[in-house]
């Protein structure tokens, strides 16, 4: 059977939910992406919620990110973080990192994709060693996968609070049906210190994507603009048949 993964960070490195059928499913916690592939290298398709291609400067910044806002509105377009450059992430020290991307882009790094960029960059150095992953492991936003669900309606409710994981449970509920169970079982393995509750969706949002879409998704923006390493700069969903 083809497996479909989704991939969502989380306080302990990575939450990745597996998914064979509506009923074959399986979650674990991994240390590092390289696990991950280790575990899953079989699977048809792999959704990660993490910028994947960089740029080195411009101020436009990526083309999937704007388009991205742009879908999601005023609502949940700050869902959306612009990653830094790539020489950028390799400083060590959030303020120099910041400076110099001010000097390649006209913008300082928010807090906000700091707090990520060791993933961004953990995932960058994965895909620019192993060249065989690629197309394999693509970036998908949570927030654009929940749109592409609610008939290109953005979430009301911020996923953090109770009501908005019950907003977005709901959403997934209709175009999957044992959705509920999987999350129910999930947050019962883990304990908040190590997967929150919107990791957890985020996730399955993920896997219930690639499952359904069995790889033929759509992606912004078309064509796909490939960055100096010959990663892509896109972001991927589902809006079904």
């Amino acid at each position: 059977m083809e497996e479909y993964i989704g991939v969502d960070g989380c306080k302990a490195g990575w939450f990745a939910i597996s998914l064979t059928g509506s009923k074959s499913w399986n979650c674990g916690v991994y240390a590092d992406i390289e696990s991950i592939w280790r575990s899953h290298s079989g699977a048809k398709l792999i959704l990660i919620d993490i910028p994947i291609g960089l740029l080195d400067s411009g101020r436009n910044g990526r083309e999937c990110d704007s388009i991205a806002r742009r879908y999601l509105g005023s609502i949940r377009a700050s869902s959306v973080f612009t990653p830094p450059t790539r020489p950028a992430l390799d400083k060590g020290d959030r303020l120099a990192a910041s400076e110099l991307n001010k000097s390649l882009t006209g913008r300082k790094i928010t807090i906000q994709s700091w707090a990520i960029a060791p993933k961004i960059r953990e995932v960058d150095q994965f895909l620019r060693r192993h060249k065989e992953v690629r197309g394999k492991i693509r970036e998908a936003h949570p927030e654009l996968l929940f749109w592409a669900f609610n008939n290109k309606k953005s979430m009301s409710k911020r996923k953090k609070l109770l009501i908005g994981y019950e907003e977005r449970l709901a959403t997934l509920q209709k175009v999957f049906a044992t959705a509920d169970l999987i999350a129910e079982e999930a947050l019962s393995r883990y304990r908040r210190s190590v997967v929150t509750r919107d990791d957890i969706l985020d996730a399955l949002a993920a896997g219930i994507t690639g499952f359904l879409s069995k790889g033929n998704l759509t992606s912004i923006p078309e064509p796909i603009p490939l960055d100096k390493y010959g990663l892509p700069m896109e972001m991927v969903y589902y809006l079904g048949q």
